[in-house]
């Protein structure tokens, strides 16, 4: 049940299809009295990661394994008497069950959906989402974080495919790579805040590539946002995740006619959630190798090694940009040359590549102009990546 181990990676084998139907049953536990709801926080936030679960397996690993032929379907339960060990004891599946078992010559049980339902089609970009159809609404751009705008390449899905990632195609999105063309927001992460958003304003999901320099992306950023400018007189606002955030600072700066234009408007915000804008340790942790998130594609990804994703990472402005600004050491290849001993991924990133993406950081002032139309909402998490250091020849955050 390992995630490395080879029957796992058999399981998920994108070139293997199994004959006969598949049927998933997947729960999630939820709810309940006082001491069930202690009991799944607890589980929830220091086992599980805040993910759904049923006590022993997550939720969204439930979905994935060999691909059928045929009919592939799922019913999905949730509640406080949901658990690993009582899908066989609750009336609800248990009835599901064995209507599924016993009635092969008959169609699926009504409950159960078509597994293709599961997917989550991404958040298309620059299409307006509004609620109201017709009504004359303020303007919000929703900026995502890094990752979090789907990658196409050669017109077909890369970034967020677990499917082709898992075919070692996180290479087809290289920095070098020709035809890489933006779709969406990652539906996972913000479909749910534009459609919340939709019943307020006209929303437009802007995506970006955040393999490059946030220069690009706020000039891209830039030309929309004059579009929307002579077609309303309404106020126009940025809800801005991570990365997401400093486009927008590097449009306000490239752009500052335009950015006191918005201003002029009553109304007008910038809102950014969680922006790095001194830089974050948890980029150091990717590019070491040794952050979870690399070694979960790691895990996924059938072709490519650690190094090997980290070293197509590293060619990536736009992450590195994303590195702490203490002093700028970070930006400097003598940092990583001192580094490179003790890190899992022993990457050497480029001198120019590195300097490039400083010179798209280091003239950003700190004292936005119409600071008034800005906020900024800021989380807290125990576990948050705040420094290094070196102890034994080893690598420790």
């Amino acid at each position: 049940m390992l995630p490395q181990s080879p029957l796992v990676a058999l399981l998920n084998h994108p070139d293997i299809t199994a004959a006969g139907d598949l049927g998933v049953i997947a729960g999630d536990i939820e709810g309940g009295n006082l001491f069930k709801r202690l009991g799944t926080f607890i589980t929830d936030t220091f086992i599980y990661e805040n993910q759904d679960n049923d006590l022993v397996v997550n939720t969204n690993s439930m979905f994935h394994g060999v691909p059928r032929g045929t009919s592939s379907r799922y019913i999905f339960d949730q509640g406080s008497d949901v658990s690993h060990f009582r899908y066989f004891r609750n009336a609800r599946t248990r009835h599901l069950l064995v209507q599924s078992i016993t009635n092969s010559s008959k169609p699926w049980p009504p409950e159960f959906r078509s597994l293709e339902e599961a997917k989550v089609e991404p958040v298309p970009m620059l299409r307006s989402m509004q609620t109201r159809s017709g009504a004359s609404q303020p303007v919000v751009f929703v900026l995502p974080g890094i990752m979090g705008s789907e990658l196409q390449a050669d017109g077909k899905d890369v970034w967020l495919s677990y499917w082709s990632l898992l075919r070692g195609h996180i290479d087809k999105i290289a920095i070098d790579a020709p035809t890489v063309t933006v779709t969406g927001l990652v539906s996972s992460y913000y479909r749910a805040l534009c459609s919340y958003l939709a019943d307020s304003h006209e929303v437009i999901p802007f995506g970006y590539d955040w393999r490059h320099s946030i220069t690009l992306a706020a000039s891209q950023l830039a030309a929309e946002v004059k579009k929307v400018v002579e077609r309303t007189h309404e106020p126009i606002r940025f809800i801005a995740h991570s990365m997401g955030g400093l486009v927008v600072r590097r449009f306000i700066h490239d752009h500052p006619e335009l950015w006191t234009t918005l201003c002029e408007r009553k109304g007008a915000r910038f809102i950014m959630l969680g922006t790095p804008n001194r830089g974050s340790y948890d980029m150091v942790e990717s590019l070491s190798g040794m952050a979870k998130t690399v070694k979960q594609l790691a895990l996924l990804d059938l072709e490519h090694t650690t190094s090997e994703i980290v070293e197509i990472v590293a060619a990536y402005q736009g992450a590195l940009e994303l590195l702490p600004q203490e002093e700028w050491k970070y930006f400097s290849t003598d940092t990583w040359t001192g580094l490179r001993p003790v890190m899992d991924s022993k990457v050497q990133i480029k001198a120019q590549i590195l300097s490039a993406a400083k010179n798209a950081l280091q003239d950003l002032p700190e004292c936005i102009p119409h600071t008034d139309r800005i906020r900024y909402v800021a989380g807290w998490a125990p576990k948050t990546v705040c420094g290094i250091k070196v102890e034994d020849g080893r690598l420790l955050f």
